[in-house]
């Protein structure tokens, strides 16, 4: 096999692994955990919020992490104690009464910590083990085989639900996740650079100055539509805490897991049959518009609210796997690391606003300032063009 091929396979593998586990640490399943252990919403907010700043810090104060060689064995360090700590929650699935909010911040902010470390590399490996153009295909067949994995385990959890408590079939979905990361982080270990990375450290600065990361044009050009970006993509994180906000109970937010499924599926679908015949950043601004949809999930009935819920999670998937290639294109490799750390600083820190105002907004205030802020972003992308 070469080594083209070795790191495509287990590149997919594990990000599709990595992708499915982290499931349980951020969005709809893990908010739902928190309230079926009587956790107020205004705590499930809280805890979505802290975990999303641990992990901005991290991010910004590790953004050179990577610069000083051992990438792939750095980014395996940094999921396997992850997977490890999903365990930590299996006290809280088990038994009565249990459901320290301090205990399970601390074990979600500890992750956090090993997530920023994992992004700091997950955006540099890419230079080193496949070609540029194969990047949107690779990542979307990822995100296939992950929608594919999390749809079995989703349909699994809403048969269990009607006859075990939720926190009961956690337990479970915990276990699977310590494994997925814990075999995505060792994958990494296998992987065979196909440039020689003794070649760009030397050649590199070993003390690049952030002024030459933040006056790069994408980074100057993107600056504002990645922080929009990412309020948008906090929204959507939130979404199944809005949801019990307007009046739906478990069972919708038990359904949304399999409909975020199926439009993660769809829209890698979509993105990976189109990604060499359209532009990233055309795909990017279609994703954007289906957020002027947000407004009609306040109908009061759950098949408007799920179906909108799949449309907006659909464009949201192809504006996520179309970012990255398109930035691969216009990044040079030597200030990768740092440039991606940033950007997933702004991206996160965005995120981290929008979930603060998520607990002090009416939903419908929250849903006009996302939408308005993810077409900024849309336009944003559009009008700054790649060089290829």
């Amino acid at each position: 096999m070469t080594n083209i091929k070795r790191n495509i396979i287990f590149s997919i593998i594990s990000i599709a692994f990595r992708t499915t586990a982290l499931l349980c640490l951020t969005g709809t399943l893990m908010q739902t955990f928190l309230e079926a252990l009587n956790i107020s919403s205004k705590l499930n907010y809280i805890h979505t919020t802290v975990l999303q700043a641990a992990n901005v810090t991290t991010i910004l104060l590790s953004s050179g992490w990577t610069d000083t060689g051992g990438l792939f064995k750095k980014a395996a360090l940094s999921q396997i104690p992850m997977g490890i700590l999903f365990l930590m929650y299996i006290p809280f699935c088990i038994g009565k009464g249990f459901s320290s909010f301090a205990l399970l911040l601390a074990i979600g902010v500890i992750q956090s910590v090993f997530a920023g470390l994992n992004t700091v590399c997950e955006y540099k490996i890419p230079y080193f083990i496949y070609r540029a153009e194969d990047y949107g295909l690779i990542t979307s067949i990822a995100g296939v085989l992950s929608a594919v994995i999390t749809l079995g385990l989703s349909a699994l959890i809403s048969i269990l639900s009607k006859y075990h408590e939720y926190k009961q079939i956690m337990l479970f979905a915990f276990v699977i996740s310590s494994l997925l990361m814990i075999t995505a982080g060792i994958l990494n270990i296998y992987y065979k650079s196909l440039i020689n990375t003794e070649n760009i450290q030397s050649s590199r600065n070993p003390d690049i100055k952030l002024s030459e990361v933040f006056s790069h044009p994408s980074f100057l050009h993107l600056l504002i539509p990645n922080i929009f970006r990412g309020f948008a993509y906090g929204t959507v994180t939130v979404l199944a805490i809005v949801a019990f906000d307007i009046g739906f109970d478990k069972s919708v937010t038990t359904m949304m897991v399999s409909v975020q499924t199926i439009a993660t599926l769809a829209g890698c679908a979509v993105y990976g049959m189109s990604s060499k015949l359209i532009r990233p950043r055309s795909c990017i601004l279609f994703g954007s518009l289906t957020f002027l949809l947000l407004p009609l999930m306040l109908i009061a009935n759950k098949y408007v609210f799920l179906t909108v819920y799949a449309i907006i999670f659909f464009g949201r998937t192809i504006v996520d796997y179309a970012v990255p290639p398109y930035l691969l294109r216009v990044v040079p490799v030597e200030i990768s690391g740092q440039y991606n750390a940033w950007r997933m600083i702004l991206h996160n820190g965005g995120t981290l606003i929008a979930t603060s105002v998520a607990s002090v907004l009416s939903p419908i205030a929250l849903f006009a300032v996302t939408i308005i802020f993810q077409l900024i972003s849309g336009i944003g992308f559009m009008r700054f063009k790649a060089k290829n």
